[in-house]
């Protein structure tokens, strides 16, 4: 590999990356063109980011654009299309959102080596805990504020007038569902573990789906520290648009008030949920549906998981040196929504399961596991992991059979809270793998 990756000198693949960018600028800005100033500013955990300027000369004139290259890794958290992201991006310049401007696509890594993006250079920096930083407090709420009133914009942009329409599609009034199955999909592509906790919220998340009020453009990863701010505080361009598609304004609204992310966009005391959808409906001139919401930050949760389970993946496959896994913080979110409450983490000893904190995660008692869904043990004592995903594989399975009456609900509470208790108590899942 020559990116940096599982132990390789980073520069060296940068200096790959250099060449090929000076035969690509040039075969567009002709063979006097250069590249100047060019560095890595960081992998990133779905780009690899490269800054540089173009430096060409046109009529007699030196011209010279600051750019950003933005290219795929070989894997993390996201596989998404670098093309649609290009047509978003290229629709946006016509609406009133301060978006980066592309300039070029490589959409199948041809000359790159792997898809990437190459736009104009914004000015401003990132800080992901702008609002819980050491300014008064009052500014901090108005950037709130501001933000705020920035995703209602966002929502408010006519999609079919700039022609989104024809790039993407339009999920209706039940884009809860067609956003569940999406990413149930890239779970069943890239999970290397079974999750029988991802399965109650599946089943949670399908039986409780909102109808969307309207289509709107969803942003998909709306945050603080996605938003370039200017010396002055000033909100100088939202960027990462790679998730970017039609659905249910919720799904933004959910995404920024997930519990799990409370600490990069409410101000404790000041501006909380509350405040904030209460913003939004005066900002945006529409209701919420603070229910939907509610399901949007299960979903949030689901989805956090399924990224995790697709680094999981891509770190297995020595596609990135960074160990994902689905953590403890998620999973919980996800089972207390299954279960309605937050339910106190006490042992279930007549659900007829062991933990052992000796190995992790993975560990259950197998052979009572399975006797207690009434399947074959046909373990082997010498492959106590394999045992073990078979059982958690065979729970998932069993999970995703039960039906919605008495005897199922039941089923699914006794199951979710084993699950919760054995999350929350698990040392693995606390603390990320070295």
């Amino acid at each position: 590999m020559t990116d940096g990756l599982s132990g390789d000198d980073p520069t060296a693949g940068d200096t790959d990356v250099l060449r090929m960018l000076e035969r690509f600028v040039r075969a567009r800005l002709g063979a006097g063109a250069a590249v100047d100033g060019f560095s890595r500013v960081s992998t990133g955990r779905s780009r690899q980011n490269w800054l540089f300027d173009a430096v060409w000369e046109a009529d007699g004139q030196l011209n010279r654009e600051p750019l950003i290259a933005r290219r795929d890794p070989l894997g993390g958290l996201l596989q998404t299309d670098r093309a649609a992201e290009f047509g978003v991006l290229r629709a946006l310049e016509a609406a009133p959102i301060p978006t980066p401007q592309v300039r070029w696509l490589d959409a199948n890594g041809d000359e790159l080596g792997r898809p990437c993006l190459v736009m104009v250079r914004m000015e401003g920096s990132c800080d992901y805990f702008a609002l819980n930083g050491p300014g008064p407090v009052h500014e901090r709420v108005d950037l709130a504020r501001r933000l705020c009133s920035l995703l209602a914009d966002v929502h408010n942009v006519d999609w079919r007038a700039i022609g989104l329409g024809d790039r993407l599609t339009d999920p209706g009034p039940m884009a809860s569902l067609a956003a569940l199955d999406e990413w149930c999909l890239v779970l069943q592509r890239d999970q290397v573990e079974p999750y029988p906790e991802l399965a109650l919220g599946a089943l949670w998340l399908r039986a409780h789906a909102p109808r969307s009020p309207r289509t709107v453009l969803v942003h998909g990863d709306f945050k603080v520290g996605n938003v370039l701010l200017g010396p002055h505080g000033q909100i100088a361009g939202l960027l990462d648009w790679e998730l970017a598609h039609l659905g249910d304004p919720h799904e933004d609204l959910g995404w920024v008030t997930q519990p799990l992310r409370t600490k990069e966009h409410y101000i404790k005391g000041s501006w909380e949920r509350d405040e904030l959808l209460t913003h939004y409906e005066n900002a945006s001139g529409h209701p919420v549906d603070r229910e939907a919401v509610h399901w949007w930050n299960v979903f949030a949760a689901y989805k956090t998981a399924v990224m995790q389970a697709s680094g999981l993946r891509a770190f297995r496959e020595g596609r990135t040196d960074e160990h994902y896994k689905p953590t403890a913080p998620v999973l919980m979110a996800i089972l207390n929504a299954a279960l309605g409450q937050s339910v106190q983490h006490e042992p279930l000893a007549h659900v007829g399961w062991a933990a052992s904190e000796r190995d992790g995660f993975l560990t259950w008692d197998t052979t009572q596991t399975l006797m207690l869904l009434g399947l074959a043990a046909g373990t082997t004592s010498h492959d106590p992991v394999g045992a073990n995903n078979a059982a958690r594989a065979s729970l998932a399975e069993f999970i995703s059979g039960l039906t919605f009456d008495k005897r199922g609900d039941q089923l699914r509470s006794k199951i979710g809270r084993h699950l919760l208790q054995r999350v929350s108590t698990d040392p693995v899942l606390a603390r990320r793998p070295s």
